[in-house]
């Protein structure tokens, strides 16, 4: 496990985590060169692994050398995901599910080789790496479901519209041609979005271990229905809750208590996770994999598992916890000053979250389980 700092070298460095990669890549970064991406298109085609750049597709950039309409059609021709995001100046680079690089570096030769930079180096680190994650396929899922697709069509305009433009500097002055940057445009607010992560990890105050554990079923956009009872999904014998490969639960310890919230409505219809079973887990293994598992291919196995008396609706609403318990109820809140809007939003685009002693002893009174399925 390490955090080190990158000055003069950054090329190295993610060089050699290209080179190790088996998995995927992710990359963001507003700017890219010709030279950086000829690179990465041969690395993605000798792999043949997944990536996604996200980067930003603005007129002037392209005019001015700050952006290569050759490079991103070498990256498309090879594989790589291509997605536009307006007003884009995040740098951040991950490596398979182990290593990121997070600061000021662009994807281009200037800013791996030649400019002033300064970035994290961050190996191994589960927790942060998650988190990174997370904002990443945040920024992924916008320009997804925005289509923001860079296309090879919209490559071949842009490229003719920069040779219209009849200049060869890069310091030739605004662009004769007006062209409305093309990108998704992120929600004015984001409460996922808006959270220090980095601050949150590397404060020292901030405990994140637990030895109960809430994790979240469905989602906001697919809620499960609220009037049948919650059973525990069960397979070849094995009571599991699943996960994508993005989102491990290498935190869980052997016995340790885990609650399930789904996403769906309480008695008033209201949209709320509801806390609607308990068990104990094993420890998570890297070979609890189900082949052809879609998008939640990693399970954690359960036992003693207990769903809750009653419907779905009829279980605790997280939201009811939180406002009980403030700023007590998660590890990652306890004892720090947050608005208690941002606690209770807190498990916005999470897996699960690590509950406090208060919040597993308030909630041991006050869930009611069914008979027991094991």
């Amino acid at each position: 496990m390490s955090i080190e700092l990158l000055t003069y070298n950054h090329k190295e460095k993610l060089t050699e985590a290209f080179e190790r990669s088996h998995r995927k890549i992710d990359i963001v970064s507003p700017f890219l060169s010709e030279d950086t991406a000829d690179y990465f298109s041969k690395l993605i085609k000798k792999k043949q692994i997944p990536a996604t750049f996200i980067t930003r597709f603005d007129h002037e950039a392209f005019v001015k050398g700050a952006n290569s309409t050759k490079g991103l059609t070498k990256m498309l021709h090879a594989g790589v995901e291509l997605l536009a995001l307006l007003g884009l100046h995040t740098k951040l680079y991950l490596i398979d599910d182990r290593t990121a690089i997070l600061g000021s570096a662009n994807f281009t030769e200037s800013g791996m080789s030649k400019n002033i930079e300064l970035s994290l180096y961050i190996e191994d680190e589960p927790e942060l790496f998650d988190f990174l994650q997370k904002y990443f396929e945040k920024l992924r899922d916008v320009c997804r479901e925005q289509e923001t697709y860079i296309t090879e069509e919209r490559l071949k305009h842009e490229d003719q519209l920069v040779k219209e433009e009849n200049t060869h500097s890069k310091y030739a002055g605004p662009c004769k041609t007006t062209v409305k940057p093309f990108g998704a445009k992120l929600p004015a607010s984001d409460d996922e979005l808006d959270r220090d992560y980095v601050q949150e990890l590397l404060n020292p105050q901030i405990n994140y271990d637990s030895h109960c554990w809430i994790k979240f079923e469905a989602s906001s956009r697919e809620r499960r229905s609220s009037g049948g009872p919650y059973t525990f999904h069960e397979q070849n014998g094995i009571y599991m809750t699943r996960f994508s490969q993005a989102r491990k639960p290498k935190r869980m310890h052997e016995g340790d208590i885990v609650y399930i919230a789904v996403h769906s409505r309480d008695r008033n219809g209201n949209p709320a996770p509801m806390i609607v079973g308990r068990a104990r887990c094993h420890v998570f293994r890297e070979t609890n994999v189900i082949p052809d598992g879609g998008q939640w291919p990693v399970y954690l196995e359960l036992y003693d598992v207990e769903p809750c008396a009653g419907n779905i609706q009829d279980g605790i609403c997280l939201y009811d916890l939180v406002d009980a318990l403030g700023k007590d109820t998660y590890t990652h809140t306890q004892g720090r000053e947050m608005p208690a809007e941002s606690i209770r939003y807190s498990h916005r685009q999470q897996a699960y979250l690590g509950l406090t002693d208060t919040a597993e002893k308030y909630l041991e009174q006050i869930f009611k389980p069914r008979d027991k399925e094991s």
